[in-house]
């Protein structure tokens, strides 16, 4: 059954995308989503570098404090990246009885998504995933097709 996982694409344009934790992980997935057109907001105490300077370019907004519940008043999707182990879990249990989206950036096993390591190539998305058991194989078979595709 492979985790109960399926492959899609999402259209997130336009929609509002709540990222908690201002880090590098958190900062690489609100990258992510503002560069498909997603609505994005950093729910964060501190931003990392990579954080502030999406924040200082207007790709994302920042909340500076900790999360609560009400940050996903009108959200599609959250994807929850703080150090917090029991603050991922409070916005994963918000998110389920808001009917938002989650992820849970360290534990994509127990995430409603996963984020899949993705390649474009002339237009067109690979996307590679473990049904998230592995995403160091993921993103090593990404990056083994991209050498392979240079090549070409």
């Amino acid at each position: 059954m492979q985790n109960g996982y399926i492959s899609v694409a999402l259209r997130i344009a336009g929609q509002s995308c709540v990222v908690v934790g201002g880090g590098r992980v958190g900062a690489r997935k609100a990258a992510k989503l503002a560069e498909r057109g997603g609505r994005v907001t950093i729910v964060s105490p501190a931003l990392c570098p990579e954080a502030a300077s999406l924040v200082e370019e207007g790709t994302a907004g920042w909340i500076a404090r900790e999360f609560r519940t009400t940050d996903l008043a009108g959200a599609f999707m959250v994807v929850a990246a703080s150090d917090s182990h029991a603050t991922n879990l409070l916005v994963a249990s918000a998110a389920s009885r808001a009917s938002v989206l989650w992820c849970l950036a360290s534990r994509g096993e127990r995430s409603q998504l996963i984020f899949p390591a993705t390649l474009t190539v002339e237009g067109l998305e690979v996307a590679v995933h473990s049904h998230a058991r592995s995403c160091r194989s993921s993103v090593a078979l990404r990056d083994k097709l991209a050498r392979q595709l240079e090549t070409k």
